[in-house]
């Protein structure tokens, strides 16, 4: 990666490094807000300041600017043909009739909009 531009441009994403401690804090309590247990006692804010600056300067954020992403259904492929109907009735039963008539159709099965 280049240093001076601190970016990492990757087809459908860039990873920015962020080194600035002001928006690493925010970016870590952020995080701890997000992550910690609601009835945890820990509190961050009341963190001694010379640790909190040491782990700040130990610490490299870094910011992922999403443009695009992939999505691949896998549909059970690696199971046998019993089985895969059998997920299949599951996901009808469970409202998602599309997806079992997709899986269906690639075992040479047509279903209808209402599953007939």
């Amino acid at each position: 990666m280049d240093r001076r531009r601190e970016a990492l441009e990757l087809p459908y994403v860039t990873a920015e490094v962020v080194r600035d401690t002001d928006e690493i804090w925010t970016m870590v309590a952020a995080m701890i807000d997000r992550f910690e247990a609601p009835d945890s006692s820990w509190d961050y804010n009341g963190l001694p300041e010379p640790f909190r600056a040491a782990m700040l300067e130990a610490i490299v954020g870094v910011r992922l600017h999403v443009r695009a992403g992939q999505a691949k259904a896998k549909l059970s492929r690696n199971r046998s043909e019993p089985e895969r109907r059998r997920v299949a009735e599951e996901l009808r039963e469970r409202g998602t009739g599309a997806l079992a008539d997709r899986m269906l159709a690639m075992l040479g099965d047509h279903y209808e909009e209402d599953g007939q």
